[in-house]
């Protein structure tokens, strides 16, 4: 990987990661090799089936931390550090001014 770091879009590519780096090991499989059409039709009705499981598995877990995400960015954060800004510019010239 030349030594960098995947890094994920978003909170949720976070969660997803966290997520499944504590689920159980499932064993890998390969797809089968020369046994016609059918199997492998097969197998990736398989491999898509679990990956649609594993997504809804990780959207029901990250969806609380996602809302809480949404809360802590509403209209009463913005209102907040505009204040605060405030705040710090005036006190910032009134120390100016002593």
């Amino acid at each position: 990987m030349n030594g960098r770091r995947h890094q994920f879009p978003c909170p949720l590519g976070l969660v997803a990661a966290i997520g499944l780096a504590c689920s159980p090991a499932v064993p890998a499989q390969s797809p089968p090799a020369a046994q016609g059409d059918s199997s492998l039709a097969a197998f990736k009705k398989t491999m898509e089936s679990r990956l649609d499981e594993e997504r809804a598995r990780i959207r029901k877990i990250a969806e609380p931390v996602l809302e809480r995400f949404r809360k802590m960015r509403g209209p009463d954060l913005e209102i907040s550090i505009m204040a605060q800004t405030i705040k710090f510019q005036s006190a910032d010239g009134a120390y100016e001014s002593a």
